[in-house]
């Protein structure tokens, strides 16, 4: 029921259901960012070549200093060269189809589809890839973290165009081009490269680095065949170009969700493959990391890093450079932090660090959407595929599906996980409480030999009749308000069932309905048939048998009822055994008044129910319990048939008010568990 719920309206496709459980007692989130936290609508937003960095007229920031781009430049002119070769993407247009920047769409990957988008009035993106045929590319992968293409240039010769990575494609690069000229990249230089690059990946934007290098035309003519498995072609002594980023804004939402999950004590982590500062912009921007790094606070303070007590920092950003020279005392440090952010990570090293949080008994959800993502999403607790973005072979390793990609919809979906877990509790003390009033009677008719308080039958139609849809109904109570500012149950030790769970069902109310069952017998024994109550002790045995009569003759002396009516009945032996039915149909009765107050108990575990919605479902299975009742005990046939008599209406009457009385002493129980009273939590907080 929930996970077509969850399907249906929450956009969380559940693959397995077992796996909804496990999701609703998450610890920790390890998630992608691009496409998950962030909209995966990129816009090119700044560009770097002739040592500046150039505003798009997109994003403007009040205050800023950047200079509009002139696209006449020369220096401009070879970046876009680079960025357009350099690319795959491209409009998906019928011939003779006039393309619109906004409206049509785009065959790549959300990087790509800004390039062209932002490339595209400057020269038609398919006509420029006609005049300059590619000869050979090598795709990007997560390893090399950058894409190649080699390119045939109208004079005839051959260009390769590499875009990636900025720390990547500069180690690959031995000369700039600052304005038509070409520079050898020196140390200032470079560190003039880099600072550009961190000053746009701090403002939270991608930034891709580009660089080209054309080829000899003698060395490599037209018909020579480039081999991209076996190079045959330089892959180093590029000529850098400059840098172009990308602004993709996080979801709406994304942060409220990740502030719900915090105050759910659920930690979020962000593992991506871009730049840690720019990983570093976003998590503060969405609530992932708010306090200051070790290097921030240093650089504040105007001190060595060396010189901060690296305990009292709660936020760590990790590059996966470092993570391959991680020690244990390194991934005990890092994984102890409340704020933690892995970037320029491989896939292996994503799989190791949900390896190494379940090696601390964490329950670990990861996202991903790529194919590369698949062994850590196999290696999670639970693994969620994107569903918009998201490669088959992701889809296929992940046991749950973001129909729409977003964080928060993974953010319901724990919700729903620990909503489906609370609901079971509550079904299984609701089913449970009512085995003491049907056990009890059995245990004192072997041990004490009393008359015995409920027949097998009636027993089987407490259960299968009255007791199915009501119990089932549980499964559409929505959650308590509380749901998500509890910390994460612990999978080792706080179970379905536990000894809080026997405690409210058997021996608290379980007790209860029990002593109302056990009024409800007797008075009708006692008070409506005159049996005195010593003389019931030792003469259960056969007590609802006509055909035994061993102790009829004492119990007609002592009775005193029996004088007035024995007219009505064809003898004592069928007297003995009215009455017998009678008590035995209060009791079922009394059971089902009892269970009527408890399912509306069962609503909630802590909230007062007065904030609860009504659940239809349940109004009909109390409805239906109710009819059952009165068929078994009323309806002619039907009472031969179950062994049962019409209960007098005085004592339906004082059985009644036991719903409201159970009622206000489970609201004391609630009300007292949101005051945090540890006695009545220690005990009935199940």
């Amino acid at each position: 029921i929930n996970a077509e719920y969850m399907g249906s309206k929450r956009n969380v496709l559940v693959k397995n259901l077992e796996i909804i459980e496990t999701l609703g007692s998450t610890t920790c989130i390890a998630s992608d960012k691009t496409g998950t936290l962030t909209q995966n609508k990129m816009t090119v937003s700044h560009l770097y070549y002739d040592d500046q960095i150039w505003n798009t007229g997109i994003n403007v920031v009040s205050g800023n200093e950047y200079q509009t781009l002139d696209s006449n430049s020369q220096g401009f002119k070879q970046l876009s060269d680079v960025a357009t070769l350099g690319s795959k993407a491209y409009f998906i247009v019928e011939p003779g189809e006039k393309i619109d920047i906004d409206k049509t769409k785009v065959k790549g990957d959300a990087s790509e589809t800004a390039l062209v988008k932002f490339l595209q009035p400057i020269h038609d993106i398919a006509e420029y890839r006609i005049q300059h045929p590619q000869a050979v590319e090598i795709p990007f992968n997560s390893n090399n973290k950058w894409a190649l293409s080699i390119n045939r240039m109208k004079n005839g010769s051959y260009t390769i165009f590499m875009k990636g990575a900025p720390e990547r494609i500069l180690m690959r690069c031995t000369s700039v081009n600052i304005r038509g000229q070409n520079i050898a990249i020196d140390d200032n230089w470079r560190t003039k490269i880099q600072k550009a690059n961190t000053e746009l990946a701090r403002r939270g934007e991608r930034v891709l680095g580009f660089a080209c290098l054309p080829l000899d035309q003698y060395k490599y003519p037209a018909n020579f065949r480039f081999d991209n498995e076996n190079i045959n072609f330089p892959l180093e002594g590029l000529q850098f170009c400059g840098l172009i980023s990308l602004i993709d804004p996080p979801r709406i939402g994304v942060k409220e969700s990740v502030a719900t999950c915090q105050e759910a004590g659920i930690r979020v982590m962000m593992v991506t493959g871009d730049h840690p500062e720019t990983a570093r912009a976003i998590g503060k921007s969405i609530g992932i990391m708010p306090s200051a790094t070790i290097q921030e606070i240093a650089e504040s303070r105007g001190t060595p890093v060396d010189r901060i007590d690296k305990n009292t920092v709660d936020a760590v950003v990790v590059t996966g450079t470092q993570l391959m020279e991680f020690s244990e005392a390194d991934w005990e440090y890092t994984l102890t932090r409340k704020e933690v952010i892995f970037a320029r990570t491989m896939p292996q090293q994503k799989q190791e660090i949900v390896r190494r949080l379940q090696d601390r008994n964490e329950v670990v959800a990861v996202t991903g959407d790529g194919t590369n993502d698949s062994p850590a999403l196999r290696q999670a607790s639970c693994g969620v595929a994107m569903g918009i973005a998201g490669s088959d072979i992701a889809k296929e390793a992940a046991q749950i599906i973001l129909l729409d990609d977003n964080f928060s919809s993974l953010v319901v979906g724990i919700e729903e996980g620990r909503l489906i877990f609370d609901n079971l509790k509550k079904c299984i003390y609701y089913t449970l409480t009512h085995l003491t009033p049907e056990i009890i009677p059995f245990l004192l008719y072997i041990v004490i030999n009393i008359p015995l308080g409920l027949s097998t039958l009636m027993i089987l139609t407490i259960d299968l009749g009255s007791e199915l849809i009501a119990a089932v109904s549980l499964a559409w109570e929505r959650g308590e308000s509380a749901v998500m500012k509890k910390p994460p149950r612990n999978i080792l030790t706080d179970r379905l069932v536990n000894r809080r769970v026997f405690f409210m069902s058997y021996a608290f109310y379980g007790i209860w309905e029990t002593l109302v069952c056990f009024w409800a017998y007797y008075w009708v024994l006692i008070n409506v048939y005159g049996f005195p109550f010593n003389e019931l002790f030792n003469r259960g045995v056969g007590f609802d048998k006509p055909d035994v009569a061993d102790f009829d003759d004492a119990l007609m002396e002592k009775n005193t009822k029996w004088g007035s009516v024995s007219g009505q009945y064809s003898s004592f032996q069928d007297y003995r055994v009215t009455a017998c039915k009678e008590a035995q149909s209060a009791v079922l009765f009394a059971i089902a008044i009892s269970q009527l107050a408890n399912i509306i108990m069962a609503k909630s575990r802590y909230t007062s129910i007065r904030h609860f919605k009504p659940n239809k479902i349940m109004h009909i299975g109390q409805v239906i319990a109710m009819c059952v009742m009165v068929l078994v005990i009323y309806c002619p046939g039907i009472q031969d048939f179950f062994f049962t008599h019409a209960v007098h209406g005085y004592i339906i009457a004082l059985i009644i008010p036991t719903i409201p009385i159970m009622i206000a002493i489970d609201e004391a129980r609630k009300y007292f568990i949101r005051r945090q009273n540890q006695c009545v939590v220690a005990f009935t907080d199940y």
